[in-house]
């Protein structure tokens, strides 16, 4: 018994033209694929600064309203010596 080269597409979704898919697989590929560019948005996002020496801060304190509000999220950048006026 020799075996032939497949004439027919595999059973599944994989290899169908989007326009013959179900909309629940359509859904749920959206879904899917709109967390995921959600996630790597926010990594890039978090760790993107820390190449060039900025690091993340939240304030806690209201001493710097209204323009810096507590809760917010600062990047900083260290500075190695301070002047003194």
């Amino acid at each position: 018994m020799s075996q032939g080269a497949r004439t027919t597409a595999p059973p599944g979704w994989r290899r169908r033209d989007i326009d013959d898919l179900p909309w629940p697989v359509l859904i749920r590929v959206a879904v899917c694929r709109g967390v995921l560019c959600m996630l790597i948005t926010l990594l890039v996002v978090a760790f993107a600064p820390r190449p060039f020496g900025f690091t993340g801060t939240t304030v806690v304190s209201g001493s710097m309203t209204p323009g810096i509000q507590p809760g917010d999220v600062a990047l900083v950048l260290p500075v190695e010596d301070y002047l003194q006026g």
